[in-house]
């Protein structure tokens, strides 16, 4: 089942007995497939219902899960001198993306990374260290950093794991 999509104001029409390519990204995976269109019905929305695809081809883009979040978090630069409040949009067990009020560095640069996560109604607080990799002036006077983290203890590695993992089969 997909709903049909708006584009510039106009709605697009899917035919009943017409393929179609179908194109998604799960996170890890791009895919796409190739699919007949078997119903369209206009309630509750406007929406089509598609036949099972006979295969569907996969790409695996991402090695690790990813989610998105909205933590707060605290980065500074290695000495200290410069530490800015920040948000976690998504995180994976190897870095994360942070939304920020201004750039946290260059790619290459090194920064802490401190936020509290909760962990089965337990808080727990994590220090991190981190690469960063890419900076983007995103809009609105912000950016959007991304960072790998390196030297990870186990402890700090296990805490990723779960948080991942539990917020992915959550949906959050």
């Amino acid at each position: 089942m997909v709903t049909q999509k708006t584009w510039e104001g106009e709605q697009a029409i899917l035919e009943v007995g017409r393929e179609y390519v179908l194109s998604g990204f799960s996170g890890q995976y791009d895919f796409s497939f190739l699919s007949r269109a078997i119903q369209i019905l206009a309630i509750p929305f406007p929406y089509a219902t598609l036949a099972y695809p006979g295969s569907v081809s996969a790409r695996l883009v991402r090695k690790l899960a990813r989610v998105r979040t909205s933590l707060p978090g605290v980065a500074s630069n290695l000495g200290g001198d410069m530490v800015r409040n920040v948000i976690l949009a998504d995180l994976t067990v190897a870095g994360a993306l942070i939304d920020a009020p201004a750039p946290l560095g260059l790619a290459g640069d090194l920064l802490h990374l401190a936020f509290t996560a909760d962990l089965d109604h337990y808080k727990v607080d994590l220090a991190l260290l981190a690469h960063i990799r890419h900076v983007h002036k995103s809009g609105f006077g912000r950016y959007t950093i991304g960072v790998e983290f390196k030297d990870l203890t186990r402890d700090d590695e296990l805490v990723l794991h779960y948080l991942v993992h539990s917020w992915a089969d959550q949906g959050e």
